[in-house]
C-alpha cells in the first residue's frame, strides 16, 4: 500500500513538473485538459487553443470552446507572417502571428487604389505607367509599373499623383505597396498639406518582397497624394533623384495618424468598420475581478484604446489598454487612470488590473502602476475585446486568478 501511495505521489509530481502550469498565463490548457485552478475565461493564449490558422477567416473560440461573437460590419484584409493578404468577410476574425488583429474604423479617400493608370491619377513631368504588370500581396495581376525619370536640378519633378486624394482637416496617412521591377531603389511619397507645406517620406523598396511605405502629416487643405521623384519640395530635400522603375498598388490615404489595413477603392472612397468581440460567460465576474491582456499597437501614434474589458458598458464595467505611446489606460466603472510607462512602441505589452474587496492594483509588464479608485457595482457575464488598433492576445478574465 505504501508503495502504491508513493508511486501515485511520484506520478502526480511528474505531472506537475510538465510545462503545463496552472499559474502560467501563457499555457493553462492543453488539448482537453483544463487546470482546476485555471481562470474562468482565456482567449488567444500561446497554446493556440480556440484559434485558427493565420488568416483563415473563420470563427474562433475561447481556450475551452466558449463562443466568441465577432462584430465588424465590413470585410477587412488580414496579413499572414508570409506577407500574403486575405480578405476576411464581415464579422469574421483576423488571426495573425501573435494574436488577433482588432482595428477601429477608417476610410480610404484615395480613389482607384489599384488603378494608377486611371484618369483619377495625373502625371507631372515624365512618368511611364503600364497597367496590370505584377501581383500584389492580395492577389490578381493589378499592380502598375511606374517608371519615373531622374531629376538633375532643383525645380524638377516627375510625379504620379491624385489631386485631393487625402482627407483634410487633421492628420492623414498616405501609404502604397511597392516592389522593384529589377532592383532596389527609393522614391518620394508626399502629401500636400496646404499653404505651401508638405509631408514627405522616402519609400525604400527591393525586388524580392513587397514593401508598404507610408507618410503622415497634419493636412489643413489641398490633400494631394503624390508619388515619384521631386526635386522641387524642400521637405523632400533638393538633391538629385535617380530614375525609378517600380510596381505600385494599394494606394491609401486615411484620416488617422498611422496606416491601417488596406481598404480597396474604385470610383468612390471606401470604409472599413471598427470591430469588437464579446463573450458571454456561464457565471458572472465581479465586483471582485482580475482582467489581463497582452497587446501590440500598429503604431506609436495609436492613442487611447482598450484591448479588453468586462461588461459591454464601460461606464459600469472595466477597460484596459493604452492611452498613448508612454501611458497606459485603465478604467473601472467610468473612473480611469493613465499611468506613465516606458515607451510602448509597437511591441507586445501585458496590461493587468485587479480589484479584491475594494483593494485595486494594476501593472504593465509586471511593473506596478496606479489603478482607478473605483469598483464595479455588480458583476457581469460579458467579456469584450475592443478596437485596439493592434494585435490582442492572452486575454484572461476571472475573479482572482489572472496573472500579470
Amino acid at each position: 500500500m505504501r508503495f502504491v501511495a508513493a508511486l501515485a505521489l511520484l506520478t502526480c509530481a511528474a505531472t506537475l513538473a510538465e510545462p503545463f502550469d496552472c499559474r502560467d498565463h501563457r499555457s493553462r490548457t492543453t488539448r482537453s485538459r483544463t487546470c482546476e485552478g485555471a481562470p474562468q475565461f482565456e482567449f488567444a493564449t500561446s497554446s493556440g487553443a480556440g484559434l485558427t490558422a493565420e488568416c483563415a477567416c473563420t470563427a474562433v473560440t475561447g481556450t475551452r470552446g466558449e463562443a466568441v461573437t465577432w462584430s465588424r460590419a465590413s470585410s477587412a484584409y488580414c496579413t499572414a507572417s508570409s506577407g500574403t493578404m486575405t480578405l476576411c468577410g464581415s464579422n469574421l476574425p483576423r488571426v495573425m502571428d501573435g494574436g488577433v488583429l482588432m482595428e477601429g474604423s477608417s476610410t480610404n479617400s484615395c480613389l482607384r487604389s489599384e488603378e494608377l493608370d486611371n484618369a483619377a491619377w495625373t502625371t507631372a513631368g515624365t512618368v511611364t505607367v503600364t497597367a496590370n504588370q505584377a501581383v500584389p500581396p492580395w492577389g490578381g495581376t493589378v499592380a502598375e509599373r511606374l517608371q519615373y525619370n531622374a531629376t538633375t536640378g532643383v525645380g524638377q519633378e516627375n510625379l504620379r499623383y491624385q489631386a485631393a486624394g487625402c482627407p483634410t482637416g487633421g492628420d492623414a496617412t498616405a501609404s502604397v505597396f511597392a516592389l522593384g521591377v529589377s532592383g532596389s531603389g527609393t522614391f518620394d511619397l508626399i502629401i500636400n498639406r496646404g499653404g505651401g507645406n508638405f509631408a514627405c517620406g522616402t519609400c525604400s523598396f527591393n525586388s524580392s518582397t513587397w514593401t508598404r511605405c507610408s507618410v503622415t502629416g497634419n493636412v489643413a487643405s489641398v490633400g494631394n497624394f503624390l508619388t515619384g521623384n521631386s526635386q522641387n519640395i524642400t521637405a523632400c530635400g533638393l538633391s538629385n533623384r535617380a530614375a525609378v522603375d517600380v510596381y505600385l498598388s494599394g494606394a491609401q490615404c486615411e484620416n488617422v495618424g498611422f496606416a491601417t489595413s488596406y481598404i480597396p477603392t474604385t470610383s468612390a472612397a471606401a470604409s472599413r468598420v471598427g470591430e469588437s468581440a464579446s463573450i458571454t460567460l456561464s457565471s458572472p465576474i465581479g465586483p471582485d475581478f482580475t482582467l489581463a491582456a497582452t497587446a501590440a499597437a500598429l503604431s506609436t501614434a495609436v492613442g487611447t484604446v482598450s484591448a479588453a474589458g468586462l461588461d459591454s458598458n464601460p461606464a459600469t464595467g472595466v477597460r484596459l489598454g493604452r492611452n498613448s505611446n508612454t501611458a497606459a489606460f485603465l478604467q473601472i466603472a467610468g473612473t480611469s487612470t493613465t499611468p506613465a510607462v516606458g515607451a510602448l512602441g509597437t511591441a507586445f505589452h501585458r496590461y493587468w488590473l485587479k480589484d479584491a474587496a475594494g483593494t485595486r492594483t494594476a501593472s504593465v509588464d509586471g511593473t506596478a502602476v496606479t489603478a482607478p479608485a473605483a469598483s464595479m457595482a455588480a458583476g457581469t457575464s460579458t467579456v469584450v475585446l475592443n478596437a485596439f488598433n493592434g494585435v490582442v492576445s492572452n486575454v484572461c478574465a476571472d475573479t482572482l486568478r489572472c496573472m500579470p
